[in-house]
């Protein structure tokens, strides 16, 4: 086999592996959103960005950096890590 077609291989694995991270990133937000009761326009407003941003944040299209992480741990009153690592969501995803 070629180098480039086994560095081709992991990186497409490891485009899998980062995506499946911010799909459960996606779900624990949008879990942790519904829990308090809050609209996405709510949680929007309290991080300093559009909705249609935060939108993004709940489905996966957007990434949020650290600072809008500890905003939200801040919202939330939890550590970045529970957000991350939110087991509930691991929960969701165990199957695959």
């Amino acid at each position: 086999m070629e180098k480039g077609f086994i560095n081709k291989q992991k990186s497409i694995l490891l485009i899998g592996f980062y995506k499946k991270k911010q799909q459960k990133l996606a779900a624990s937000l949008r879990l942790l959103r519904e829990e308090y009761k809050y609209t996405q326009q709510q949680v929007a407003e309290w991080l300093c960005v559009d909705r249609s941003v935060y939108t993004g944040y709940e489905l996966a299209k957007n990434l949020p950096n650290v600072f809008v992480l500890e905003r939200i741990a801040e919202l939330y009153e939890i550590s970045i890590d529970e957000i991350v690592h939110n087991p509930d969501v691991e929960y969701l995803f165990q199957d695959e």
